[in-house]
């Protein structure tokens, strides 16, 4: 029996412990390596599905599923297509599993769903609600030194009879450590950027989007923005204002996310304080639209086109040893920069053709002498 490659392997710990992000760093640029592995594409397939790129999930489920068809893949399939609102697809892929399976339990209950929800109504309802969830294949978590370490100081703590245990539980696509006690006084009083006094029903099922998000959900996004907002955060405030804008968020949202958008301010090179890396954008390009990023690498392919400086940016290769990826910067400034050497660009994503460049705003050249 042949032994796993120590890159899935690790993907896989790292999926279990539900690391989804660093899961895709790791193996989609491995794609190369892995074209025939029947292990490969389910956990990129996972990966993305918990992250919330719905497409990028189907496209490796399915790369998968030519290699080797399994059960657990297929029901992962079965509810992206309920998520895009093939029914269809979603009936083939529940009542193939049967024939294979017959009393799967998950199968089973997906059908019977379909059935109760008749209306259209009641089914974007069941497909924005947490009953969703029973029909995903349970996922296990695997415990990080940190959980062990914070369970057992619970523990101690109801020993003592400590009675106000609050766990706040909200869902992320940034990693934040966001505290109350550093807000800039003069944009506390700037104005209610609250939902409130809003309709509690935040949805517009009726037009395509990019992300697809509950209520709650969009209510979170935009109570972290403000709070973000408050703190001089405004490149990570963008971000999540991103996910409203490109959400089922109805218009009365989005131009309240859009009204937070006029008051913020671009980082300069002195004060930029983020850490948005290459692969946050490369997997999450709507999300990052117009955020600024500060990335280290080379240059190569350098012209002088239409009166800006063009190169293609070797993301993460300064060192000539990890290179993350190539992207066009475009540079309005005539300097003098060359070619094959480290370079540190602050620069704007820009969205063109489905994928991004960097407008530059500033550049740093190292310059190694051999």
């Amino acid at each position: 029996m042949s032994k796993k490659p120590k890159e899935i392997k690790l993907g896989q710990l790292y999926l279990n412990r539900g690391e989804y992000s660093r899961v895709i760093r790791l193996l989609e640029p491995k794609v190369p390596l892995f074209l025939e592995n029947k292990d490969f594409y389910p956990i990129l397939g996972k990966a993305f599905f918990y992250t919330g790129d719905y497409a990028g999930s189907k496209l490796y489920f399915d790369r998968g599923q030519k290699i080797h068809w399994d059960i657990e893949s297929s029901l992962y399939l079965a509810v992206l297509g309920l998520k895009r609102r093939d029914f269809n697809s979603a009936i083939r892929i529940w009542l193939d599993i049967l024939d294979e399976d017959p009393s799967n339990k998950i199968a089973q209950k997906g059908l019977t769903t379909l059935k109760k929800y008749s209306t259209m109504d009641d089914l974007e309802s069941f497909i924005h609600s947490k009953k969703l969830d029973k029909l995903v294949p349970r996922k296990l978590l695997l415990p990080t030194r940190g959980t062990i370490v914070s369970l057992i100081i619970v523990s101690v703590l109801v020993l003592f009879s400590v009675l106000f245990v609050k766990l706040d539980l909200a869902e992320h696509f940034i990693n934040l450590n966001i505290s109350k006690n550093n807000l800039n006084e003069d944009r506390v009083g700037v104005m209610d950027f609250s939902l409130e006094s809003l309709d509690k029903n935040y949805l517009d099922f009726e037009k395509q989007s990019i992300y697809t998000f509950s209520s709650a959900q969009i209510e979170e996004y935009f109570k972290t923005a403000s709070l973000l907002f408050k703190q001089e955060k405004d490149n990570l405030v963008l971000s999540y204002l991103n996910l409203i804008k490109y959400s089922n968020a109805n218009e009365t949202i989005k131009k309240k996310a859009e009204l937070l958008s006029g008051y913020l301010v671009e980082p300069e090179w002195t004060s930029y304080s983020d850490e948005i890396e290459y692969f946050d954008v490369a997997n999450n390009i709507y999300q990052y639209e117009g955020c600024i990023v500060k990335w280290k690498g080379r240059l190569s392919n350098l012209e002088i086109k239409d009166k800006k400086i063009h190169f293609s940016f070797l993301v993460g290769y300064e060192n000539g040893k990890v290179l993350d990826g190539v992207i066009p910067v475009e540079l309005n400034e005539n300097v003098k920069i060359q070619e094959n050497q480290p370079i540190e660009v602050l620069g704007k994503v820009v969205l063109r053709n489905n994928t991004f460049y960097l407008e530059a705003k500033t550049v740093m050249q190292y310059i190694v002498k051999n």
